[in-house]
């Protein structure tokens, strides 16, 4: 018999109450000719089986709204459900354009895409309320329709069957399981298996469970539970094996690593290395930067340059017209002395009293320079003349060519006899070095018109050999 109007109460979609989704949300389906309902959550096992992967997919429980610029994609295969909308995308990739109520978006390498868009429209713009003694309410998912005689009510037109699998979600052990689909373990109780098309060998990802001491398990097809375990870090009792991996050696159960020799090659090496991780690490930064600019052998350079050491009374020049390595010379400063030599006056009366006689002299090479003073208290009378010997310590002169005689002039000085330490000096006179009368010393002789002296000044140069 047909359905009594009167126990029908219609009602637009729009005038149901708005309620957020969530995974334990109802919606209706088909399944043959049998109007059903199902959750979300078993429609996102439905969707991470129909992308076909055959690696484990990941939901990702995010919001996501129209316009939004969409996360970084997560390391392992995942995806999402949005709306209808415009998401940009990463990477430079295009952004997605979802124009269905229901979209899944799953991850790919380094962008999104989407993986499938789901219609969500009911048939009909109207809910219908069964009411009354026509429809059994015991178990309000599963409503049962009281019949009579006649056809069967129909309140919405069956979807074609194939849109999904008929039995997404079933148990693992089940002999009329799909060969697509997500399913349960019923066995262990703790395992999600995932099938795919034409490969009816699962592949397991199976939950620790808290009661269970086994170890997290990644079963691949065609491969065993064991063959392949993901363990938590409070599972793992070994190292890496010892022994020779390449360009590292392995001891000590795993422990040791030890890099082989030559296996850091010069490629291997970045620039900016600290200086103190060179030999034994006593060379700084600074230090080592100071080779900048080094052309040749460091140490051939060194051994070139002069020594700092010299002789005594010695310095070091290059005494040549081009470039050479530099020689020794005699280099002498004595100081001022007290002078003692022998000196003979001419004259009357030579000067007495007390007696301050000094001299001073330096010698550059072979040049010598000496200065002598004489000073009495007491001037003489009479006097033309002094003749003094060449102080004590100095060198010889050398003799110019052609002058071999006793008591002939080898360099001539400048010199002056005088009365008083004061004012101007009177009566020119003569001074030079010569050789004594007996031909085997040198002294220095001043003459000069007769007068009351008692200051003797000279300064004289001359060469030695």
């Amino acid at each position: 018999m047909a359905i009594n109007p009167a126990n029908i109460t219609t009602i637009r979609v729009d005038q149901l109450t708005n309620a957020v989704l969530t995974l334990d949300s109802l919606f209706p389906h088909t399944v043959g000719t049998e109007l059903t309902s199902s959750t979300i959550e078993s429609l996102v096992t439905l969707v991470a089986s129909a992308i076909g992967s055959t690696d484990a997919v990941g939901f990702l429980p995010i919001s996501v709204t129209d316009g939004q610029q969409l996360p970084d994609v997560p390391t392992n295969p995942s995806f999402f459900l949005c709306g209808a909308g415009t998401y940009l995308n990463i990477n430079g990739f295009a952004d997605l354009i979802c124009t269905e109520a229901l979209n899944a978006i799953m991850s790919v390498d380094d962008h999104w895409e989407i993986a499938v868009q789901i219609p969500v429209t009911p048939l009909s713009g109207t809910v219908q309320t069964v009411t009354g003694s026509a429809v059994d309410n015991t178990d309000p998912l599963n409503p049962v329709v009281n019949l009579g005689t006649g056809t069967t009510p129909t309140l919405q037109e069956v979807t074609t069957e194939g849109a999904f699998s008929t039995n997404p979600f079933y148990a693992v052990d089940d002999v009329d399981a799909p060969t697509r689909g997500v399913g349960l373990d019923s066995e262990t109780e703790n395992a999600i298996v995932f099938t795919k098309d034409l490969d009816t060998t699962p592949i397991e990802v199976r939950v620790k469970d808290t009661n269970v001491t086994e170890n997290y398990n990644l079963l691949l097809p065609n491969k065993t539970v064991g063959d392949y375990v993901l363990a938590t870090t409070d599972d793992i009792t070994g190292g890496v094996t010892d022994g020779d991996k390449g360009d590292i050696t392995v001891s000590s159960s795993g422990t040791v690593w030890t890099i082989d020799n030559n296996a850091v090659t010069n490629a291997k090496v970045a620039t900016g290395i600290d200086a103190t991780k060179i030999a034994d690490g006593s060379v700084s930064n600074t230090e080592f930067q100071s080779l900048d600019g080094v052309t040749g052998n460091i140490q051939t350079q060194i051994d070139a340059k002069a020594e700092k050491s010299t002789s005594a009374f010695s310095i070091k020049a290059n005494n040549t017209a081009s470039t050479a390595n530099e020689t020794e010379f005699t280099f002498r400063q004595s100081g001022l002395q007290s002078y003692s030599g022998t000196i003979t006056w001419t004259g009357t009366t030579a000067p007495s009293g007390a007696e301050s006689h000094s001299f001073n002299w330096q010698q550059i090479g072979n040049l010598v320079q000496l200065n002598l003073n004489l000073h009495y208290a007491t001037a003489g009378n009479g006097l033309t003349a002094v003749v003094m010997t060449l102080p004590s310590g100095l060198p010889n002169p050398i003799r110019p060519t052609g002058f071999t005689g006793a008591s002939e002039r080898l360099y001539i000085g400048s010199g002056r006899l005088s009365t008083s330490d004061t004012g101007n000096l009177s009566n020119a006179g003569e001074c030079f070095l010569r050789t004594n009368a007996g031909d085997n010393g040198f002294e220095i002789l001043i003459s000069q018109a007769s007068g009351n002296y008692k200051n003797v000044q000279l300064t004289i140069e001359y060469f030695t050999s």
